[in-house]
């Protein structure tokens, strides 16, 4: 566990949180 560790954590979360807006808003 680290700031790397925590770091692909985070973007990991946030592309599947971008992913998921993108599919339910595909404006």
């Amino acid at each position: 566990y680290g700031a790397q560790a925590l770091g692909e954590h985070l973007a990991e979360r946030f592309a599947l949180q971008v992913e998921f807006v993108d599919i339910d808003n595909p404006a």
